[in-house]
Formats: C-alpha cells, sequence, structure tokens
C-alpha cells in the first residue's frame, strides 16, 4: 500500500516543490498517495 500525504500549507509546499510565486499554481494540498496523485486548492 502506498504512503498517504498529509494536508500542507503554501509554506511547506514552498520547502517542497522549487516553484515560487507566481509559478506556484497551489494553496493547499489536501491529501494524496505519495508517487501516485495529490489533491490540490487554488484559492
Amino acid at each position: 500500500m502506498a504512503d498517504a500525504i498529509d494536508p500542507m500549507d503554501t509554506s511547506q509546499i514552498m520547502e517542497a516543490l522549487p516553484h515560487r510565486f507566481p509559478f506556484l499554481m497551489i494553496d493547499r494540498i489536501v491529501g494524496g498517495t505519495l508517487g501516485e496523485s495529490i489533491t490540490a486548492l487554488r484559492t
């Protein structure tokens, strides 16, 4: 079974991805499965 991804806010996403505003197109990760998919929000 794949690992679950914990919810992340914008600051945590920016630590994990090299993208910065205005190219960071997600504001919050609400969940997902490692190596498969995420569910994210753009507000």
